[in-house]
């Protein structure tokens, strides 16, 4: 009984401890001088297939899993890989770093009886894509294309678009495969602060290209 007499005073001690501490912390009248710019970082992806003035929107939302299964086998359709267009559009209201992910898969189908099956392929190197020469290619090292400008948006209702994937040349359209295989690609985009946003959140002191950011 004694016992239990003096666990229940060790508990309300600790207890009275804990309510002290917490009391402090909430009624303490200390400021903090250090200013921060705090604003939204919005950036989103834009992908379409366009030849000429024939433009079709891709739906990234209602695709699975964000994934675009591209057409290899037959270039005269408007879906085709060499009619791929991508751009970023940035709603941020503070300047922001922005690098991107390209996920690729080369894949194969094949039906047997009733069951359709899809196979991931095993692919050297990378898929041709007109990629815009703002953005500094560093998959070798972490994975990420970063575009080398802080940016923000236009005005709070306009977004600033930035072309990521243009217009193929004619001499580098993509092989022809047969209709079997097609090219499912993804995209990451990964967006910060540029106020310490870089250092802070991908772990970079310094920027791929060089510099300072």
């Amino acid at each position: 009984m004694k016992f239990l007499k003096y666990s229940l005073l060790i508990i309300s001690v600790l207890f009275l401890l804990i309510t002290t501490t917490v009391s402090a912390f909430l009624t303490s009248s200390n400021t903090i001088s250090d200013e921060q710019i705090i604003g939204e970082v919005v950036v989103d992806v834009e992908a379409y297939y366009q030849r000429g003035q024939e433009r079709l929107d891709i739906d990234l939302e209602s695709a699975e899993d964000g994934v675009i299964e591209l057409n290899i086998s037959d270039p005269s359709q408007l879906t085709h890989f060499n009619n791929l267009r991508v751009n970023i559009k940035i709603y941020s209201s503070v300047l922001t770093y922005f690098r991107v992910q390209v996920v690729e898969q080369f894949t194969l189908t094949y039906i047997t009886g009733n069951q359709k099956t899809v196979v991931a392929i095993a692919k050297e190197g990378f898929a041709k894509f007109n990629y815009q020469e703002d953005f500094q290619d560093n998959r070798i090292q972490d994975g990420y294309f970063y575009y080398m400008e802080k940016v923000k948006r236009v005005a709070e209702n306009e977004p600033t678009v930035i072309e990521f994937i243009g217009q193929l040349p004619a001499e580098d359209y993509h092989p022809i495969y047969e209709n079997k295989y097609t090219l499912r690609i993804g995209f990451v985009i990964d967006a910060v602060q540029y106020l310490n946003g870089p250092q802070m959140n991908w772990g970079l002191a310094n920027p791929p290209w060089g510099g300072e950011w």
